[in-house]
């Protein structure tokens, strides 16, 4: 048989794909609804939230749908192929870059959601329709900066050797420019979340919820650019590790922001107008 035949259709390439088909849908409700939220000029999440969550939502689907397609032709067409993220020439950089990207404007429109949940425990003012729109250009023009710094010759796109292509932790230009976005955004997010969690205008639960998700999806990150900057060994299974828990956050993101998020807030608007009625 080809060997691309034989590599065809092999159950242990199957669960991704459909993994990413569900993320796929999930995010595709979520971007529906946030942009019939920033077309609402009625309801409490219109403005900057709904700005927000669009962001986010965005942030999602820019790695989910591309990386179902990719995985996709990998399961019925096999690993011999330039799709193949082992390609690290074509279908590795090509994963690499999404990759980052979504990484990169994940991390900093969750910290954009950070602030705007502590701004509306607080009662102060949201940022304009046309402020939030210059924030998350910022936000995917700087993403999109760094995700093209290695076909720039800045950095390095690499097999992890654990399924997936991802930046090139030994490469000290990537690792050191990914420590200088996780580093600052981590504790901020972190340190925004606790406020928010003190102030008590929002459950306590979902606060927690959203930053043990942020943890969880980039805790693996921190020391994984120190590894590759000092050149040491990775532990079998830290890689997949990280990039399943990245993964997950495509079917976090929709139900925490997209769901919980947006319902609380609508509820005790709701609530609060009644009030003030």
């Amino acid at each position: 048989l080809d060997t691309t035949l034989a590599m065809a259709f092999s159950p242990g390439d199957a669960a991704m794909p459909v993994y990413l088909l569900i993320a796929s849908i999930f995010n595709s409700i979520f971007f529906y609804r946030s942009i019939k939220d920033v077309r609402s000029k009625e309801i409490a999440v219109s403005g900057a939230p709904s700005i927000a969550l669009l962001l986010t939502a965005i942030s999602e689907f820019v790695w989910v749908l591309p990386c179902f397609i990719q995985c996709f032709l990998v399961f019925v067409l096999g690993h011999d192929g330039d799709w193949a993220p082992e390609r690290e020439a074509s279908g590795c950089d090509v994963q690499g870059f999404y990759s980052q990207l979504g990484s990169v404007s994940g991390m900093l429109s969750t910290l954009v959601l950070a602030l705007l949940t502590l701004r509306i425990a607080r009662s102060q003012r949201m940022p304009s329709t046309s402020q939030m729109l210059v924030i998350s250009g910022a936000v995917f023009a700087l993403s999109l900066l760094v995700s093209v710094l290695p076909f720039m010759g800045a950095g390095n796109y690499s097999y992890s050797g654990e399924g997936f292509c991802y930046i090139d932790w030994y490469d000290n230009t990537s690792s050191a420019i990914m420590l200088t976005i996780v580093i600052p955004t981590f504790l901020a997010v972190i340190s925004i979340d606790v406020a928010a969690l003190a102030n008590g205008w929002w459950p306590r639960l979902l606060i927690v919820c959203m930053a043990l998700a942020f943890v969880s999806a980039w805790c693996l990150w921190i020391p994984a650019a120190f590894i590759g900057l000092s050149g040491g060994t990775f532990p079998d299974g830290y890689m997949i590790t990280g990039a399943v828990l990245g993964h997950a956050q495509a079917l976090i993101n929709p139900l925490l922001y997209g769901i919980w998020w947006r319902k609380t807030l609508l509820k005790k608007s709701a609530r609060q107008a009644v009030t003030a009625g």
